[in-house]
């Protein structure tokens, strides 16, 4: 069983004009933990943004924050706790009930950095707040709300997101990501790569694996990527180019369709409506139905084959 200890720190409170409604009361948060074998951290946080650096040098986990509330007795109940066990250390946030409290000052959250040694797993589940992460082993995120920044993932990594932009760059494994709401930015992924998105812009660049996307709304641009599957997308233009595989579009909704400079097939089995336009194609370039909307090809080496 876990043993959480709650760590003792010099309460300073400080009363801030310069800082308004938006930290009232503040409180440091100092935690040093050793690194014992472990290979996983766990982080359980609510409110307040995260910064997570790994270290080829580290090897102790060290905390810092600051404790934020809108009134003394709320800051003073914010906390950081951890406990440890074979092979997992855990970290998570303690946050007071602040709802019977009918105040402009109505808030409290915590704002934590965190450095580890690099070789390390990370689990986090997060509140909201914006998060940003660099230089870990394999990661998974469940997050509430908030921008999220991704960089340099030496394994894969599982993300999911609920609403807030999101950044993501260098992943050398898998990256599994589930989004709600938000641009999506991915720019280097080594391994395959599957998203499933609600709504907002995504972004894919330099996937050298199989791409797979479940689409709601929004633009969909990939260039330089491995093979492409789009099982379905709602409504969004949809733009494709120097691909190292075929192209299958299963179902789209409404929203042009670009491919260019394709090294391998085309395939869109269901299109609703919007243009289609096919250029530098070495397969070959079938649509099973076109819906409405004109459709254009060139520099197709393969069989063409459209059908109304």
């Amino acid at each position: 069983m876990k043993k959480y200890l709650v760590l003792a720190f010099t309460l300073l409170l400080i009363p801030t004009s310069a800082l308004a409604q938006r930290c009232v009361f503040e409180k440091p948060i100092e935690l040093d933990i050793p690194v014992d074998g472990q290979t996983l951290l766990e982080l359980t946080m609510e409110a307040g943004n995260l910064v997570i650096e790994g270290s080829d040098e580290s090897d102790v986990i060290a905390v810092r924050a600051t404790a934020c509330a809108g009134n003394k007795s709320a800051v003073e109940d914010l906390d950081l706790v951890y406990g440890s066990q074979s092979g997992s250390i855990e970290i998570r946030s303690v946050t007071p009930d602040i709802s019977s409290l009918f105040s402009f000052n109505n808030y409290a959250y915590i704002d934590t950095t965190i450095t580890l040694p690099s070789s390390m797993n990370l689990d986090i589940n997060d509140g909201s707040g914006d998060m940003s992460v660099r230089n870990v082993a394999n990661l998974k995120i469940v997050d509430g709300s908030g921008n999220i920044v991704i960089d340099t993932i030496s394994g894969s990594l599982d993300l999911n997101d609920g609403s807030g932009n999101s950044s993501i760059r260098s992943v050398a494994g898998n990256a599994r990501i589930d989004d709600g709401s938000g641009n999506l930015s991915v720019n280097g992924v080594n391994g395959d790569l599957d998203i499933t998105d609600g709504s907002g812009n995504l972004d894919i660049q330099n996937a050298r694996g199989t791409v797979r996307v479940n689409d709601g709304s929004g633009n969909i641009t990939i260039s330089r990527s491995g093979p492409v599957i789009i099982n379905e997308d709602g409504s969004g233009n949809i733009s494709m180019d120097d691909v190292a595989g075929d192209v299958t579009i299963e179902s789209d909704g409404s929203g042009s369709i670009t491919a260019t400079n394709i090294r391998g097939s085309v395939v869109i089995e269901n299109d609703g409506s919007g243009s289609i336009r096919v250029d530098g194609v070495t397969g070959d370039f079938i649509v099973d139905d076109g819906g409405s909307g004109g459709i254009s090809h060139s520099g197709v080496q393969g069989r063409i084959s459209i059908s109304d």
